[in-house]
């Protein structure tokens, strides 16, 4: 109140000043300076207090409609229930009614998959971009809602409801626009069958044969589940050459899956593509899903396992046992014994329990050996020996196991094998002490996945105890402890009985305790059937330690060996030093991809990129993008301070996505969404379908305010101005 006393106050002055003036003036020249004094406070006053002005007014424009396009690999499927293969796609019924709709004002399309794209209206068919692998509707409505600054008044999706990643699209619902949901595709009419899985159950070497297990998805179709044969046939093509059939049992289950496992005699040692083609069914829905593609390699030999030991006891016996039943791992055994004279005798133990004369390995049959197990007083060893290990161990891909029997002196050890032991090298003796009585430990989670499949997570807490731990021994801090003994007390952990790690290229283990031939005794006193735990283990154990790789320079390779279809291609790698000290300089690592074509030549280059690494950085991973189906070469280069590091590979893109496996459309998601919002839920086959793009009335609001205009203050000088003259011209002070 007291604001509005302070413009009244000031006209007062006004006023009161020109109540008189000298010289005398007539009235209108009197009135005029007083009219200009007063419309001077004023505008002053208004520009002190500045009050806004607001102005309203109704006004109509084009509603801005926004249509989401589902680019998935599902979309690839046919749009009508009847199927075929001349039948339309989903995506392509789809593109259509966006051609329809696009010279429609206000109306913006975007594709969504896995992510959220704007889609170009100038590009032609041909250039439309690859299927995506998901379908993740709630990301692509929470960008659709961040990304414009002006709020959309309808929202159209046009999908096959399959979603498939991300969060529920409901979540999303709140502050939306009305969704109109198009669902594109019919329910299958004819039976349908995908081929769902494809993989290899094990390695496969020369000479031997190549296992594989199939996983088919069945749809019987609207017309029931009676209209399913009784069996399929799967066709097999190494390099376009077919090599086997098998018939596949689908029962009467009706919708489901059914498996099968196959086998064929391996071919020569190198690398083919394996394809699997399912034979269509009579008036099959579509065949598109019925064709999978995975790489094989057939090794030269099965991995070496050479187990050294001197001094043999139960614990060494019962291994070597286990790792003979595996049939895909070549057992030596080396047995090293003291002489009359000190010397050294080395026994060979073949897989018949005989033994002949041997040696020691050397250099060159390092080389060829995967895993090595050193058993017994490992402080016995001649230093020669361990060197060598160590030097293989350096040059990757060799799996090192410690078991020792008896007192351990750490830093009696060889320096170059000290970076390869689990344990912490200190000059304190370790010794051996009476393990508790109470059960041990295999513990299935560790921070490498090493046992993860064992046991789903849950530990083996019920295995027998053993006989003899370590005291005194310490671990590295990458070790990871995968076994204990029993407590001795509450509140503490048991005694590390195995541990392992991964040193460089190559990885390393030890067992410190003896007596886990215990565990493997289980398998021969379990009544009603045999416990594998110990031989389970050891295969899972021996797997991750040889699956490091030996240095080669430079390490360039595919994410995948085959990509399913709408993938992102991603490449991962490292390299040793190029141009001297890897912590001085920036690498860039490039790579160009090729297509191949029918006879294997290569084609145009479909993708390169650059990768620009920091000083010291010698690992390096990046995400080229996605390709279409076909056969693919890559060149990977790092370059450094002039020198350059080539490898070259090659890769697939399958025709097949895990989007295809589920045939039938779902209404579910996008009719819920449409209700939630004042929306509804159309088909795509419906003739009055039509996108509109009407207009609408929005209030428009102006606020005005004074100071923001500079015609105010032009104004102000001019009436100052204009007093000042007319004072001057009649020489008033």
């Amino acid at each position: 109140m007291w604001l509005a006393l302070l413009p009244l106050a000031a006209l007062l002055v006004v006023l009161w000043t020109y109540r008189k003036t000298y010289p005398p003036l007539s009235r209108p020249y009197h009135i005029l300076l007083v009219v200009l004094r007063v419309t001077v406070v004023l505008l002053t006053g208004l520009l002190i207090f500045e009050p806004a002005t607001v102005l309203s007014r109704d006004r109509e424009r084009p509603e801005r409609v926004a249509l989401l396009l589902d680019r998935s690999a599902s979309m690839l499927l046919p749009v009508s229930g009847r199927g075929g293969r001349s039948d339309t796609s989903r995506i392509e019924a789809a593109e259509k009614l966006v051609r329809e709709n696009t010279k429609s004002a206000g109306l913006a399309v975007f594709t969504f998959g896995d992510e959220l794209h704007r889609a170009d209206s100038s590009q032609g068919q041909g250039a439309q971009p690859e299927v995506e692998d998901r379908t993740d509707l709630a990301s692509a409505l929470h960008e659709l809602s961040s990304r414009s600054r002006e709020s959309w008044d309808r929202v159209y999706v046009v999908s096959d409801g399959r979603i498939n990643a991300g969060r529920d699209p409901l979540l999303e619902s709140g502050g939306l626009p009305p969704v109109e949901s198009v669902l594109a595709g019919e329910p299958p009419e004819a039976p349908d069958l995908a081929l769902a899985g494809f993989e290899l159950l094990r390695p496969v070497y020369e000479g031997g044969r190549v296992e594989l297990e199939l996983s088919v998805a069945l749809a019987p179709g609207t017309a029931g589940a009676g209209t399913l044969p009784e069996a399929a046939l799967c066709d097999f093509y190494l390099d376009s050459r077919k090599v086997a059939e098998k018939k596949i049992s689908l029962g009467r289950t009706g919708a489901g899956f059914a498996g099968e496992e196959i086998s064929f005699p391996a071919p020569p040692a190198g690398g083919y593509w394996l394809k699997a083609v399912l034979r269509p069914l009579e008036g099959e829905w579509t065949a598109l899903n019925n064709e999978r593609l995975i790489r094989l390699e057939v090794a030269k030999s099965r991995p070496t396992l050479l187990l050294v030991s001197n001094a043999p006891d139960w614990d060494y016996a019962f291994l070597r046992r286990a790792f003979e039943l595996n049939a895909e791992w070549q057992v030596e055994g080396l047995i090293v014994l003291r002489g009359e004279q000190g010397g050294e005798v080395v026994r060979r133990e073949d897989a018949r329990g005989g033994y002949s004369a041997g040696r020691l390995p050397d250099d060159k049959k390092l080389a060829e050996v995967d895993f090595l197990l050193l058993h017994g007083r490992l402080n016995d060893y001649e230093n020669s020996f361990l060197n060598h290990i160590a030097g293989r161990a350096q040059k990757g891909g060799l799996a090192l196991v410690f078991w020792p029997a008896g007192e351990i002196k750490p830093d009696a050890f060889p320096a170059a094998l000290l970076s390869w032991l689990p344990f912490v090298p200190g000059p304190a003796a370790a010794v051996l002490v009476r393990a508790p009585e109470g059960p041990s430990t295999i513990n299935t989670l560790d921070r490498y996945n090493i046992l993860a499949g064992l046991g789903g997570g849950a530990a083996f807490d019920n295995l027998p105890p053993v006989q003899w731990v370590y005291r005194g021994i310490a671990l590295k801090s990458r070790a990871e402890v995968l076994a204990r003994a029993g407590q001795r007390s509450s509140g503490e952990p048991g005694a590390a009985l195995l541990a392992a790690m991964p040193v460089g290229e190559s990885r390393t283990a030890a067992v410190l305790g003896e007596g886990l031939w215990r565990w493997h005794m289980l398998s021969q006193d379990t009544p009603g059937g045999r416990d594998t735990r110990y031989y389970r283990l050891w295969e899972a154990l021996a797997g991750w330690l040889m699956s490091g790789e030996k240095k080669s320079g430079l390490v360039f390779a595919p994410a995948l060996s085959v990509f399913p279809r709408g993938a992102k291609v991603g490449f991962k790698g490292a390299f040793d030093t190029v141009g001297g000290d890897s912590a001085t300089g920036r690498a860039r690592v490039t790579v160009e991809v090729r297509r191949l074509g029918e006879a294997g030549q290569p084609m145009d280059t479909v993708a390169q990129s650059t990768l620009e690494l920091d000083a010291g950085e010698t690992n390096f991973s990046f995400i080229l993008g996605r390709l279409r189906p076909g056969l693919y070469e890559f060149t990977g280069r790092v370059g450094k301070d002039g020198e350059e590091l080539n490898k070259e590979g090659r890769f697939a893109v399958e025709s097949y996505s895990p989007e295809m496996a589920a045939v039938a459309v779902d209404s579910t998601v996008l009719g819920a969404l449409s209700a939630s919002t004042g929306g509804r839920l159309t088909r795509l086959s419906d003739p009055a379908l039509a996108i509109k793009t009407g207009t609408t009335t929005e209030p428009v609001t102006r606020t005005f305010r004074m100071s923001y205009d500079f015609w105010i203050y032009l104004l102000l000088a001019a009436l100052l101005s204009t007093e000042w003259a007319l004072r001057k011209r009649k020489a008033l002070a």
